[in-house]
């Protein structure tokens, strides 16, 4: 078995460096091509795959004047308020019915 001399070392240290900026390269590249032709498309399929119902989902929480369901619970709430007030009414105008 030969021994290990300095210029061995350094050839060997030097391999590695080549390797390891190799590997560096190839990291980036790898990289770019998975966010230029992975995640892009993906995030912008799930965009689109989601904006319409999100879009939905808004329109019948916003109020619109009469058919969103925002304006159905607007009523519901309004007409229970006004039984409730009706009750109310009536409780303390007529004590102890027969």
């Amino acid at each position: 078995m030969g021994q290990i001399d300095l210029r061995d070392v350094g050839s060997a240290l030097i391999y590695l460096g080549y390797l390891a900026g190799a590997l560096a390269a190839i990291g980036v590249v790898m990289r770019w091509v998975v966010l230029r032709w992975v995640v892009k498309p993906l995030k912008t399929w799930l965009r689109e795959q989601i904006k319409a119902p999100v879009d939905d989902v808004h329109a019948e929480m916003s109020p619109n004047h009469g058919s969103s369901l925002r304006d159905a619970v607007n009523r519901i709430e309004a007409r229970q308020n006004a039984m409730a007030e009706r009750f109310r009414d009536h409780i303390l105008n007529h004590p102890g019915g027969s």
